[in-house]
């Protein structure tokens, strides 16, 4: 509908929110979803639950990002137990986050300032309606199980569901991607989320944190999907993740 429009009514702003990955990532996740006819129906429903909130929720920082003239911001999932760096900068990560939703919403306000309401909104001392809109974020990647905990020290990471339903929606029914692969080209590329050594190499954090650790990393999430049966091994040390459970 939008290409239907006059160019001159595409505003800065509506381009800005219709062009951001996550609604084409978004479509095709939904798809790759529904269409897994060996997953009964609640574990279909499940995995939308998680996976279109999820997306709501990066459509956002991204749209923020942009609106600030940044680029995405890297996200480091931290994968391990224990504190190590990459958990630090996981949760540098998140602070960044949160912070470039609250700047851009004041950017958007002031882009309206001839309207009273916007006006009045921006002179509030408390500005609760920022915190609310960054409020939005951080609860709904907690309740995904994007984040480690809804409440206290956080940082971005995976719980089980939000795995299942990454699977499912970024890898089509009845397909298998090695699993280094799925780490660099769909994680990484598609997602910009950081696990293994080679996805940190294409960031600061390859300079900054030992590779050794993302090395681990990535086993400790190979683990994680070897648990939900989505990683297959074979005799000759080829993983391969697919959907359907092994």
């Amino acid at each position: 509908d939008e290409d239907k429009l006059p160019v001159d009514e595409k505003d800065k702003e509506a381009k800005i929110k219709s062009n951001t990955k996550w609604v084409d990532l978004l479509r095709t996740g939904v798809n790759n979803i529904v269409s897994r006819t060996s997953y009964v129906p609640a574990k279909r429903f499940e995995a939308l639950m998680h996976w279109v909130p999820f997306c709501i929720a990066l459509h956002q920082l991204d749209t923020a990002a942009a609106l600030l003239g940044n680029d995405s911001i890297p996200i480091p999932i931290d994968c391990r137990n224990s504190p190590n760096p990459i958990r630090q900068r996981s949760q540098q990560a998140l602070d960044f986050s949160k912070n470039y939703i609250y700047k851009a919403l004041e950017v958007t306000a002031k882009s309206q300032d001839d309207d009273p309401e916007v006006v009045e909104l921006l002179e509030q001392r408390t500005q609760s309606w920022r915190k609310t809109c960054r409020a939005f974020f951080n609860s709904t990647l907690a309740e995904v199980g994007f984040l480690n905990a809804p409440m206290g020290k956080q940082h971005y990471s995976f719980k089980r569901e939000m795995i299942e339903a990454i699977v499912l929606a970024m890898l089509k029914p009845k397909t298998q991607i090695p699993f280094e692969s799925f780490c660099r080209t769909v994680l990484f590329d598609k997602m910009n989320l950081v696990i293994d050594e080679k996805s940190a190499e294409g960031t600061p954090m390859g300079a900054q944190i030992d590779l050794t650790d993302f090395q681990e990393n990535k086993e400790a999430f190979a683990n994680q999907l070897r648990a939900l049966g989505m990683l297959t091994e074979f005799s000759d040390a080829t993983r391969m993740v697919g959907g359907e459970v092994a």
